[in-house]
């Protein structure tokens, strides 16, 4: 048995009220509290959670995991926090009170970075390539020519594709966080954005004129999740 105070994320201290709120949440197998200490930061834990027992069974991890996100929302519905991985535990509140005050001034300017802002996800789906039409003679002049014909459209094919896809990173502002993230299943990209509510706005604006000019293509927006992939260094 490895129970640990499971720990979902880090937060600035809340106000007594707020505190209460945030306490409400439902946590893997009850409430959540906030940890506080000596310095500015709090955290969002669960005590006396077994590792061990959570990956008994592939749906029990995987149920687990889900509610893990889902309290991370929960949170981030309230105020900006800084997500930890699924599976993060103290061994004692000390520890984690320990760790917070040696952490205080890092994790005080990641917040201060991540305040108004969320993260939003970009999927960018490219046109088909377009069919080869058979050649019905398997030899001769007609096939080296629709040889040749097919291995051009494809050049062309390819360098729309380079073309376009760097007009569409050119779009973006150095200013706005982004990161490219591996393309799922049809997506010729996805990329995910920090932004606050106005930078967001814009960038589907963008988005959207981009889209008109290029036929074929297709981007779709999701998100105004908590900052998963912009926050490093916490635990």
């Amino acid at each position: 048995m490895t129970s640990v105070v499971y720990a979902y994320a880090f937060l600035a201290a809340p106000s007594p009220e707020q505190k209460v709120e945030l306490e409400a949440i439902e946590g893997l197998q009850e409430q959540i509290q906030i940890i506080t200490g000596p310095t500015p930061m709090a955290a969002a834990v669960e005590a006396n959670i077994d590792l061990d027992a959570m990956k008994a069974s592939d749906t029990l991890l995987l149920r687990s995991a889900l509610r893990h996100d889902q309290v991370i929302c929960q949170l981030f519905g309230h105020t900006s926090v800084i997500p930890l991985r699924f599976g993060t535990g103290f061994v004692s509140t000390d520890k984690l009170q320990h760790h917070l005050q040696q952490q205080a001034s890092l994790y005080q300017q990641t917040l201060n970075s991540l305040s108004g802002r969320a993260e939003y996800l970009l999927k960018v789906f490219a046109p088909s390539e377009p069919d080869v039409v058979p050649v019905a003679a398997a030899s001769g002049t007609a096939y080296l020519l629709a040889r040749r014909q097919a291995y051009q459209n494809q050049q062309i094919y390819l360098q729309m594709l380079e073309q376009a896809s760097q007009s569409l990173a050119d779009l973006w502002p150095a200013s706005w966080p982004r990161q490219a993230l591996d393309p799922h299943g049809e997506e010729r990209s996805r990329i995910t954005f920090l932004l606050d509510p106005a930078q967001y706005q814009e960038a589907v604006a963008q988005a959207q004129d981009w889209q008109q000019q290029h036929q074929g293509w297709r981007l779709e927006w999701g998100g105004g999740l908590p900052p998963y992939h912009f926050v490093q260094g916490a635990v």
